[in-house]
């Protein structure tokens, strides 16, 4: 599950090798650089300062390209490190678990391609059971900065590159929770409190599910003290046509229309 705590989990963060690309289809070449995960390059201030610097833009885009082309020159990420699984892990289901990066993961795990993802401000899991191994495994991430993505996430915002939260590795049984949807309410009464649950149980290996069972419990009550306090303001101005009509001339000036 996404943001979940988990019983069996191992965290990615710390050093990665690293090198910084000018395009997505890049090769990487030559030495490698150490930075720390979770990091972004466009703002490193450590011993390696990289030529990509953050970019803050309004209602235009960063660059001049149209839907849902973006520039040859696309600064690109390419993230490498070891990992090895407990031996407890042998016979579960791992996952990866990319909390965070922009705009575009591709992930690699023992030079075997997994899959990709663009949601790059949400959680991205990767079910990496078949390509992990006994012993020593590698994880590559390309992390390319420019994608078809980027016109979706336009807005008020600054631009990075890189992982801005962290990575881990968590294990599940065969049969697992693959969603779960929590809707609160109330009784028509307005004091009774509701909680409705939808829980989607999966399995690989076709692990059968005929059988199995979902259990749920409140684990904790909220005890806090309800409070109220009115402020009074005498020196507020109230709200008028005219000044509605000051605060639109304020905005056009400001604007420079």
């Amino acid at each position: 599950m996404l943001n979940m705590e988990h019983l069996h989990s191992i965290t990615l963060d710390g050093p990665w090798r690293f090198q910084l690309l000018d395009r997505a289809d890049a090769s990487p070449a030559g030495s490698w650089n150490i930075e720390n995960v979770p990091s972004l390059w466009t703002i490193n201030k450590g011993e390696h300062h990289y030529k990509d610097s953050p970019i803050y833009t309004n209602t235009q885009m960063p660059f001049d390209n149209l839907p849902p082309s973006v520039p040859l020159h696309n600064p690109t990420g390419i993230y490498e490190r070891d990992f090895t699984i407990p031996d407890a892990w042998e016979k579960k289901r791992i996952v990866l678990s990319l909390g965070g990066f922009e705009s575009v993961a591709v992930v690699t795990i023992n030079s075997k391609d997994v899959g990709m993802a663009k949601d790059s401000h949400l959680a991205s899991e990767f079910d990496i059971t078949s390509y992990i191994k006994k012993g020593n495994n590698s994880i590559r991430l390309r992390i390319v900065k420019w994608s078809d993505a980027t016109f979706i996430e336009d807005q008020d915002q600054w631009w990075h590159g890189g992982i801005s939260r962290s990575i881990k590795l968590f294990a599940t049984e065969h049969v697992f929770i693959e969603r779960l949807y929590l809707t609160p309410g109330l009784l028509p009464d307005n004091k009774t409190g509701t909680l409705k649950i939808r829980a989607y149980v999966n399995s690989i290996n076709e692990a059968p599910l005929a059988n199995w069972t979902f259990q749920a419990r409140i684990v904790g009550v909220s005890k806090a003290q309800k409070m109220s306090q009115t402020f009074i303001n005498h020196s507020r101005t109230l709200w008028t046509k005219k000044t509605r009509e000051q605060k639109e001339i304020t905005d056009s000036e400001f604007h420079g229309k």
